[in-house]
């Protein structure tokens, strides 16, 4: 018992002792005094002045901290009188039993409003590049061991601003109101990271941002990684509502890996406007030549409503169902230059249909000749190889058939099950010799609600085939039976079209565009001339032309806004 009272009066001497000296040194040590020392080691260290107008106060309790009142820091030669940095209030606090273990705990570091002024001449010198290569390294042989850990109780920052401005490119970018707050900070342990600011680009945009997650830093291996992120924006200037356009941004974590530059960003999920787009990113060489793939999808949502908050107001349509469904998938690849969407599937509205076909026409030339000009007009199309790409002896074994038809029919039963297909408004366009075999399709399907035949007519084709290998007598009664009964049971508005250089003569298209006008029928006769050019077969020599018509034809026939 003895002992332990000695060992309680000892220690009790020696908190006394501490509070003592304690006392002493806020009595007599005085930071202030030491200005100037601090002064000239700034100096001597970064080449820039530091002014300390306002009152250093030291403090022991809980911490030894130190407080200062407003500091600034001089900016480079050539950037103007304003300092570079500047503070109103600051406040670093250390704990000191720690350090006798080799140990740096410490306290929360505080930053009341700080000012931070970064700027490139218009030769592309920056104000911060005189930092670099300044202050000493340790010497060699020294026998200051490493430091077996360091802490930081959190760091916040109030009312900061980080301004911006490259006067060779033109950029003037501002960051405004800043608040930054953290949880306790160590090496490889999450901490709680919250920031909030306005970022303003010159005078034409500014955002509102605030960013929560839960970051983990391993600065030996410069891996840095952000759980739970969630970026929340207001974006406002030209091209967004006057109130802001809100956006949300999710990942289920940011993965950075600064040595072998990568990136990953998987749970992605983007809502902005009423849409939202989901999907995996990963990116590499962020540092050198950033770039990110992977897969994204655009869940179905209304284009004309989702315009609207970009301010683009769509022009009305026949149908005010048009633009109401819109959304795709694919693989998204993306660097500082480039952005593509590759495999990939677009859904849009019940979109009217155009349907493309015949004999040894390759589906893929249709696709990329008739595409644009579909797409333009707010028109799917779907490209068929009737025939494929074989020989010629296929035409010559289909020539005459009666169940040709029903290739037609089963393409529309197809069509019909889709749901992004409007069953009322399908249309088919033919071209060569695929018009003579389309129309005896639709003749017998009224499901189609225009038809075009480019390029070729229902029958010439097979009379002409007929007169070559059957002969003028028995061609003759075949053709005229033929075209009577397809005549007589399209209900559909029909567009022919061709050139005056086809392989019909013109004269012919025009017997039976008139027998179809004293039949009653809906047609339209577009004979292209020498003059305007697209004559050839095919319209080979000005394609561009023919598809304009044609498919302002379509779109009008389909209630679309051409």
């Amino acid at each position: 018992m003895r002992i332990v009272r000695f060992a309680l009066l000892g220690l009790a001497g020696l908190l006394l002792l501490v509070v003592v000296a304690a006392a002493c040194l806020l009595l007599f040590f005085d930071p202030n005094a030491h200005k100037a020392e601090l002064q000239r080691l700034v100096q001597d260290q970064t080449g820039r002045e530091l002014q300390l107008p306002g009152e250093l106060k030291l403090r022991l309790f809980p911490w030894v901290a130190i407080e200062t009142g407003r500091a600034t820091l001089g900016n480079a030669a050539g950037f103007g009188a304003e300092p570079m940095v500047e503070i109103e209030h600051a406040r670093l606090g250390l704990k000191l039993l720690p350090l006798l273990r080799r140990k740096v705990e410490v306290a929360a570091v505080r930053l009341d409003t700080p000012t931070i002024r970064l700027a490139v001449d218009a030769a592309g010198h920056s104000n911060w590049a005189d930092f670099s290569g300044k202050g000493e390294t340790a010497a060699p042989g020294s026998n200051a061991g490493p430091l077996s850990s360091v802490s930081v109780a959190g760091v916040q920052i109030s009312h900061g601003t980080l301004l911006y401005v490259d006067r060779q490119a033109g950029t003037e970018i501002g960051v405004h109101e800043l608040e930054l707050s953290t949880g306790a900070l160590a090496p490889d342990r999450p901490f709680d990271l919250t920031i909030s600011a306005t970022v303003q680009k010159g005078k034409a945009m500014s955002v509102a941002l605030n960013l929560k997650g839960q970051a983990t830093l391993d600065a030996a291996a410069s891996r840095y990684q952000l759980a739970s992120p969630v970026l929340t924006l207001q974006l406002k200037g030209a091209g967004f509502p006057a109130a802001g356009l809100p956006l949300e941004l999710r990942f289920d974590r940011i993965d950075a890996d600064l040595d072998a530059q990568t990136l990953e960003l998987p749970g992605l999920d983007l809502r902005v406007g009423g849409a939202r787009l989901t999907g995996t990113l990963s990116g590499t060489k962020i540092i050198d030549a950033p770039r990110v793939s992977g897969l994204v999808r655009l869940a179905d949502v209304s284009l004309r409503e989702l315009l609207k908050n970009f301010e683009v107001t769509l022009p009305l349509t026949r149908d005010p169902a048009a633009f109401g469904r819109f959304g795709f998938e694919g693989q998204l690849a993306a660097s500082t230059h480039a952005f593509m969407l590759n495999d990939l599937t677009l859904r849009f509205d019940r979109t009217p249909q155009a349907y493309v076909s015949g004999p040894q026409q390759r589906a893929q030339c249709c696709r990329w000749a008739r595409a644009r000009h579909a797409s333009e007009r707010g028109v799917a199309l779907l490209a068929v190889d009737l025939f494929g790409s074989g020989p010629d002896s296929q035409f010559e074994e289909a020539v005459g058939r009666a169940d040709l038809e029903m290739t037609i029919g089963h393409i529309m039963d197809y069509l019909v099950t889709r749901d992004d297909v409007d069953e009322q408004r399908v249309a088919i366009l033919a071209d060569g010799w695929g018009s003579s075999f389309v129309a005896r399709g639709i003749a017998f399907d009224d499901r189609f609600v225009a038809a075009v035949c480019d390029g070729g007519i229902w029958d010439l084709h097979e009379r002409a085939f007929l007169k070559d290998r059957l002969g003028q007598r028995s061609s003759g009664g075949f053709g005229r039976d033929r075209l009577s009964r397809v005549a007589r049971n399209i209900k559909c508005p029909v567009l022919i079209s061709t050139g005056e250089r086809g392989w019909l003569k013109a004269e012919r298209v025009r017997e039976l565009y008139d027998e179809l006008q004293a039949e009653g029928r809906d047609v339209t006769l577009k004979i292209f001339t020498c003059e305007e050019t697209a004559v050839a077969q095919g319209h080979a020599d000005n394609p561009t032309l023919a598809n304009e018509f044609i498919f302002d034809w379509i779109a009008a026939r389909l209630g679309v806004a051409a």
